[in-house]
């Protein structure tokens, strides 16, 4: 027997590329040379045409043996370079044989067997066939149990192997994993650098965060930091930070040696380079590494590298929010020169590296998207809901490309799941897509048709689409949708959150529904983020709806997030507070501190509805009364054309001024509004279109018969100095109330009352309750403070007497002012 010394080469191990120096035991007797083909297919041919291990002659330990090593010999000849494609040919088929005839494998044959047998066995597995799944190999478990009870026999490299074997395989075998644990903490030190970078990356792999073992190989890679190799290092550090362990102290020096070895390191060490960077750009800002990794990859051969290894890099630069044009033309022309070896995802990762970076009009980017039309005939459902969503994210409206991804919709729209059919929806609700209205048509069709199959998170998008679009379905479609989301049981929170929001926005009330959200949101309040804390209550405010046990949990978590509001959290909290007339003491002096330290980032919109819910509450920040009521501020909204709402935010400042002057002591003049901006916002508040319901209108007809023979005023709509409407405003003498006579003709037109009479509908109230919302209770205290009367007629009290006492109502209402 001679010994053949294997080259020294790099291959991939779970991800994680290995350099090792290995032996292999070979009978043949030629030299060995690491180029030459013929020596190769004489090597691989000798297993090929090995004797059946199972001969009648051996035990049945020395056949598993036997099978075990054969199988050990034909797997690591898949690291000759020349080998590969043959092992996936004929010798796939003997592989597969093999593996086969060791899950036949029992558990006393397991137990005859030596803890490096049993550990060869498992990593066999690992090995084997990385595009079958493993579940398939029964013994697979048998032989991970067996490792439970040796585990803490295990030597170092034993150890390595199983973990590496568990994240190849996905096992995610608690027990294992915990009686791996001593045995690691005992011979990490012993273990080789590529060893440790694959405990590593299985425990990335697996999720298994165990401070024990990620702190020992972090310490064990700071204390040799001079000894470790560039390439190990990157590794181990990558897999490190996907489990969210702290390795800031190590970037900096990481850096520099990554770029003192660049011209040494692999495709492959780019890219969890990059990784790294990109997962800390925000701690680690290093211009100058990417400059110089930027002018490395411009001077490499890319024929080395492979596609997916060069659009990998391509997505990473842009995750970092870096766009060296030349690198990607010079990637992009030279993947495009091998397209025949692209998969759909390579193009679905061009097409959102160059939209992320705006390089829409540029030639090359027109080839990737010609390119992927081309090739639409082949995508499946994924494929066309994976590019239409990059479109989405990246707002890319041209509308000939979209009619093509559109159109393959259309063509293949019955083998689209509900996944599909809800993401497709909301590709349409987040573009601008001119011919989307015969599509959401069918679309619609389509998700009615197997709506029972249609779970929380796919429905709750198709809700949100719609409410996005403001597209509101004909009653049957609404129908069933409400139907099925009673039969649904399981929600998850942002699933919740979406719901709701959307339902409200299209104006969409079932009360069952509500609250089944409602004890399904407080389930979960833990889990929800503030924007969907906002969100809850922005729907629940919508529909005037005061869940108390939801709002109770509402606001202890939203004083939870004090410093992770961000500003349109703070303006739904607070119009939704306000509009229903919740006053937390606690809620508005968050809202307020937070606010102030965030002026700047508002939108105008934003925070002009911002300070006039705290108006609406009678709250009146200096700070913030002054920012808006600037005389710059003004005029930006005044003569703005394109602001969203602007009508409603002249609204709102005038209301802010009025407050400020009417209800607040520690505003000085000098901080409102000029008469001139004043007059101009007057004009906008006063100009707003009124609605009168039939309630309305029925009163306003009893007072017309009421004073029909009398000497009064009586005027509907009318509009106030103040700029405010009221609903009825009537003018009289208030003696001739009291001593009214429908027979007299008595005619006296000096009037001595003026009356404003408000009709509170359903709508200036708190659903279920008989107390009015915010907005309307702050109307009728400015309206005392500038000096009217009012007579509010509710809703309630109107609806419960009958027609003969309508009169006498209005009458007695008059008779007390």
């Amino acid at each position: 027997m001679h010994m053949v010394k294997r080259m020294q080469f790099y291959h991939l191990r779970g991800g994680i590329p290995c350099k090792r120096l290995s032996n292999v035991r070979s009978t043949t007797t030629c030299n060995y040379n690491h180029t030459s083909s013929s020596y190769c297919y004489n090597y691989q041919r000798q297993y090929m045409t090995q004797s059946n291990v199972f001969g009648t002659d051996q035990s049945n330990t020395k056949k598993w043996k036997s099978l075990i090593f054969s199988l050990n010999r034909l797997l690591k000849s898949k690291n000759l370079p020349t080998t590969y494609a043959f092992l996936e040919g004929k010798q796939h088929t003997v592989l597969v044989e093999k593996l086969q005839q060791l899950n036949t494998m029992q558990q006393h044959d397991i137990n005859s067997l030596t803890n490096k047998e049993v550990v060869l066995a498992v990593w066999i597995f690992g090995k084997a066939d990385h595009n079958q799944p493993t579940t398939r190999y029964t013994v697979l478990q048998l032989l991970l149990d067996e490792c439970c009870h040796r585990a803490s026999e295990f030597n170092a490299l034993q150890v390595a192997t199983t973990f590496y074997t568990l994240g190849k395989t996905g096992s995610n075998h608690p027990i294992l994993l915990q009686q791996l644990m001593n045995p690691f903490l005992q011979h990490a030190h012993q273990m080789k650098w590529y060893e440790l970078a694959n405990v590593s990356w299985a425990c990335a792999k697996l999720q298994y965060n165990n401070q024990s073992i990620l702190s020992k190989i972090f310490n064990l890679v700071q204390s040799n930091i001079d000894k470790i190799n560039n390439t190990d290092f990157i590794r181990i550090l990558y897999t490190l930070s996907k489990l969210n362990y702290n390795i800031i102290p190590l970037l900096g020096y990481c850096h520099n040696q990554f770029l003192q070895q660049m011209t040494t390191c692999t495709p492959q060490d780019f890219v969890f380079m990059l990784q790294v960077h990109a997962k800390h750009k925000n701690y680690y800002d290093n211009l100058t590494f990417l400059q110089r990794t930027v002018r490395h990859l411009l001077q490499c051969n890319l024929n080395s590298f492979n596609v997916q290894i060069l659009c990998k890099l391509l997505q990473l630069y842009a995750s970092i929010s870096y766009y060296p044009e030349p690198l990607f033309r010079r990637f992009i022309t030279h993947i495009l020169n091998r397209s025949h070896q692209l998969k759909m995802k390579d193009i679905q990762i061009m097409l959102s590296s160059c939209m992320i970076a705006k390089y829409h009009d540029r030639q090359w980017f027109q080839s990737i998207i010609r390119l992927s039309i081309d090739k639409l005939n082949s995508y499946t459902p994924d494929d066309i809901v994976a590019t239409l969503r990059i479109f989405a994210l990246t707002s890319y409206n041209n509308q000939k490309v979209l009619d093509n991804f559109y159109s393959k919709v259309f063509q293949d729209i019955k083998l689209f799941s509900p996944y599909h059919l809800a993401m497709t929806i909301w590709t349409i609700a987040k573009m601008t897509y001119v011919r989307k209205n015969n599509l959401l048509h069918v679309i619609l069709i389509h998700i009615m048709a197997n709506i029972a199959q249609f779970h929380s998170h796919d429905l709750s998008i198709v809700l949100w689409a719609l409410a996005t679009m403001e597209y509101s379905p004909n009653p049957q479609i609404i129908d069933v949708l409400m139907q099925r989301l009673q039969q649904l049981d399981q929600f998850q929170a942002q699933d919740l959150c979406n719901s709701a929001w959307a339902l409200s926005k299209l104006h969409i009330f079932d009360k069952d529904i509500y609250d089944k959200f409602a004890n399904d949101l407080i389930a979960h309040m833990a889990e929800i983020i503030p924007l969907g804390l906002s969100n809850i209550a922005l729907a629940y405010s919508w529909q005037s709806y005061l869940h108390k046990p939801l709002f109770t949990k509402l606001i202890d978590a939203i004083l939870t997030y004090e410093n992770n509001l961000n500003c349109q959290s703070i303006v739904n909290i607070a119009w939704s507070f306000a509009n229903l007339n919740l006053d937390v003491q606690s809620v508005f002096d968050m809202l307020v501190d937070v606010g102030i330290k965030s002026v700047s980032g508002f939108q105008p919109f934003e925070l002009t509805t911002f300070v006039w819910s705290l108006v609406v509450m009678k709250r009146f920040p200096l700070e913030l009364i002054m920012f808006v009521l600037q005389p710059d501020f003004v005029q930006d909204i005044i003569k703005s054309n394109k602001l969203r709402d602007t009508q409603r935010c002249q609204h709102q400042l005038y209301q802010i001024d009025l407050a400020s002057r009417l209800e607040s002591d520690n505003i000085s003049n000098r901080y409102l509004l000029p008469q001139s901006y004043r007059q101009q916002l007057l004009t906008s508040f006063i100009d707003q279109p009124t609605n009168k319901s039939q309630l309305h209108n029925n009163i306003y007809n009893e007072l017309i018969s009421l004073f029909h023979d009398r000497n009064c005023r009586i005027m509907n709509e009318y509009k106030l100095d103040c700029g405010y409407s009221v609903d009825i405003f009537v003018q009289y003498n208030k003696k001739d109330l009291s001593s009214y006579d429908k027979n007299s003709t008595d005619i006296d037109n000096n009037f001595d009352t003026s009356i404003c009479i408000e009709i509170d509908g359903p709508d200036h109230y708190i659903l279920d309750s008989n107390q009015l919302k915010g907005p309307t209770k702050m109307k009728y205290r400015h309206l005392n403070r500038l000096g009217h009367s009012i007579i509010q007629i509710p809703y309630f009290e109107w609806n419960e007497i009958n027609h003969m006492q309508k009169k006498d109502y209005l009458l007695q209402k008059l008779r007390n002012y």
